[in-house]
């Protein structure tokens, strides 16, 4: 591993240095910063020249054109492509996306900082004045960076407060005025504003089947296609690693799909499959060329919106209740109803509610539980589709169009869920929940055990969760945990790796009552385990569920200074499992480092 690897605080700090000093610098720093995915930010200087000057040749000069480079990795190619576009001549503005873009610097110990993505997995680690990659196992260190991840885990709900957040792309970006950085999935559904906007698309070095299987990269083209206006033009392929030659191909869209109109050294790799995938697959952009002025969005002709149900259920919700319906009433969605289910409160929650007057559906009741206030949403609501949130939630800009769209295009899905962030009351960081992997959500969730699916963070259809029968009334805590499992019991269910909402961790939650989440957890170990409804390899899982159901109560047990409980509930997790008493023990020693322990167990 090389020591001459600059680190975090002299990339982003504010040093005097050239362009080309600065270029260097990032060429370095970004070689060895590794995403989630398993994929770098690496790029090199100067080399899609090329590929910019075949493209310059395909675009106007009489007008101005909308462009979007995706997969942008440190932005150096992006600087380039602009430069050379000025020098050319085209009038331009650009939108430059990546999966990755915005991070934070946390403090781990005295003379460590790492630098960590949304869900809090380490891409960099600054080790005094030495820069090291977040996994990298070469020369023995793999147990070193191990050891500054464990050290990283432990630390990152306290230091993460407060951390620094940085843009993770170069410098130079920052030097244009027509230039937009969004962060932006290509796999994952195309955001309304991004519909039929661009006359074209460069993705370099990201359509690629050495880290994609064909499915994926047939519905990353479909996403492509669903950017571009009419007759736009996707500019596909890669550099060799072997020759670094550029091989590219440039097609335009049209009404039967993707045509190929021009090739660079024999073209992309995978220009069969951009071809073969969009055949006979209308556009869904049509009459949307006039959309091409700067931020605006175009949605395509005749496309039909499905209506979401957002269920709000409420009880002396005052003081967060008016930024949750905000929320809902600023999705990017435009086809969102929100439903607001006053349990019985007795503050000034009506008053704060009527202010929206005909914007949302007010209903009040008396107290019943959470669980039954969601029902009585449900049972008015019109949408095909049902979102929860509580009223301290807050829902991200584009969580209804994002998973509106999964559930759209794959009708066998009865219930998406996304990844969370969790703040304070005041939504300061505290931490991350990312989405469940396919087919440990199920599992996680039985176990208590993160990242689990929960209802902040989810879409179903109305009919699936009529088909369950809803909210089961005699839970609280842990009633939306039941129901996404038994959606997954019954249904395919899928994780949307975006983050979709910001739960709010503050101690009035119903999460921090032990008793009550005892008495939901043993209903739902009674409902599953033993009557048929799970997998072989589920059902085994009955005793590791109970020992974590008892580990996390001896936990908050402790914390609060009920120690006789603390200490019963210690023993009985022993029974069920010999080691969770030590897992506890680890957990408690955690919980000095975050404001709220009991976030680890469940939802309510």
């Amino acid at each position: 591993m090389s020591l001459s690897r600059p680190t975090t605080t002299e990339v982003f700090g504010q040093y005097q240095r050239s362009a080309r000093e600065q270029q260097d610098l990032e060429m370095r720093f970004y070689a060895h910063v590794r995403l989630r995915n398993g994929t770098y930010k690496r790029t090199s200087q100067r080399r899609l020249d090329i590929v910019n000057d075949a493209v310059a040749r395909h675009l106007p000069t009489n007008r101005p054109v909308q462009l979007l480079d995706v997969a942008i990795s440190s932005g150096i190619s992006t600087h380039e492509w602009m430069e050379h576009l000025t020098k050319c001549g085209v009038a331009f503005r650009m939108v430059a996306t990546d999966i990755l873009l915005n991070v934070l610097l946390v403090k781990v110990i005295p003379g460590v900082k790492a630098l960590v993505d949304e869900t809090g997995y380490p891409v960099h680690f600054d080790v005094l004045s030495v820069g090291l990659s977040g996994s990298d196992p070469r020369f023995g260190h793999d147990l070193f960076l191990g050891i500054l991840r464990l050290l990283h885990r432990v630390t990152f709900r306290h230091a993460s407060l407060s951390a620094e957040r940085l843009s993770l792309v170069s410098a130079l970006l920052r030097r244009w005025d027509n230039l937009t950085v969004l962060e932006d999935d290509l796999c994952a559904p195309v955001a309304p504003e991004m519909r039929a906007r661009f006359d074209l698309i460069r993705a370099a070095n990201v359509l690629n089947p050495s880290y994609f299987p064909d499915d994926v990269l047939v519905r990353m083209v479909e996403g492509l296609r669903q950017r571009l206006v009419p007759g736009g033009l996707l500019v596909a392929g890669r550099t060799d690693e072997v020759s670094q030659e550029n091989q590219f191909s440039v097609f335009a869209l049209r009404d039967s799909g993707f045509e190929l109109i021009d090739r660079i050294a024999g073209g992309s790799e995978i220009e069969s499959l951009i071809l073969q995938g969009s055949r006979g697959v209308k556009p869904s952009c049509a009459a949307a060329t006039s959309a091409r002025s700067q931020g605006a969005s175009a949605e395509p002709a005749g496309r039909t919106f499905p209506l979401v149900s957002a269920i709000i259920p409420v009880y002396n919700g005052e003081e967060f209740i008016q930024a949750t319906i905000e929320s809902v009433l600023n999705q990017t969605y435009p086809n969102v109803e929100c439903i607001i289910v006053d349990d019985g409160s007795q503050d000034a929650t009506p008053e704060i509610v009527k202010r929206f007057a005909d914007r949302v559906c007010y209903i009040r009741k008396e107290n019943g539980g959470v669980a039954s206030a969601r029902n009585a949403g449900a049972a008015v609501a019109k949408g095909e589709f049902l979102a929860f949130l509580d009223a301290d939630d807050i829902w991200l800009p584009q969580k209804t169009a994002m998973q509106a769209q999964l559930l759209i295009d794959d009708p066998s899905l009865a219930m998406v869920y996304g990844a969370l962030e969790v703040v304070d009351s005041q939504l300061q960081t505290i931490g991350f929940m990312r989405a469940a992997d396919n087919g440990s959500g199920l599992r996680n969730s039985l176990l208590m055990e993160l990242p689990i699916m929960t209802c902040a963070g989810a879409m179903m259809r109305t009919s699936s969760f009529a088909a369950i029968g809803g909210f089961d009334e005699r839970l609280s805590t842990a009633a939306d945990t039941d129901c996404c499992c038994r959606l997954a019991c019954r249904y395919p269910v899928a994780p949307l790796h975006a983050l979709v909402s910001r739960y709010r961790q503050h101690g009035k939650q119903m999460h921090l009552n032990v008793d009550a989440l005892e008495r939901d957890h043993l209903i739902i170990c009674a409902k599953f385990f033993g009557t048929g409804m799970l997998p072989p390899d589920l059902e085994r899982l009955r005793r590791r569920t109970l020992a974590n159901l008892y580990s996390t109560i001896s936990v908050q047990c402790f914390h609060d200074g009920r120690l006789f409980r603390g200490v019963r509930s210690a023993l009985r997790a022993a029974i069920y499992h010999p080691l969770r008493p030590c897992a506890a023990a680890i957990r408690l020693i955690e919980n000095r480092f975050r404001k709220h322990p009991g976030r680890d167990s469940t939802r309510g």
